[in-house]
């Protein structure tokens, strides 16, 4: 892997971080980095980008989409953390739309 001095960069790169800890493994993360000019001028981007704009009142409907595929917060970051506040979330959800057989 090749090493650049943060500071010399002159154009914008792509960055796929090396799999160290399980977060970054699981996030399958890419970055960009650009040169500290990058407001004031205009750089190509490596590859093709596309926006998508998310409307602020869209977010509860695709969360709830992404949680009945498997997507949520412990499957994006790991750790015990994580797993304990989906428990959380799944317990709140239940109590309020699921009907129990016997006392929680």
């Amino acid at each position: 892997m090749k090493v650049m001095d943060p500071f010399e960069i002159d154009n914008i790169y792509l960055f796929r971080p090396p799999h160290i800890i399980s977060r970054i493994t699981l996030q399958k993360g890419c970055f960009t980095v650009h040169p500290t000019d990058y407001l004031q001028k205009e750089y190509p981007w490596p590859v093709k980008m596309i926006r998508y704009n998310i409307l602020a009142h869209s977010k509860p409907k695709i969360l709830h989409a992404l949680r009945a595929m498997g997507v949520n917060r412990s499957t994006i970051f790991g750790g015990l953390e994580s797993i304990a506040m989906e428990l959380r979330i799944d317990h709140k959800f239940c109590k309020q739309n699921c009907r129990y057989r016997g006392a929680l």
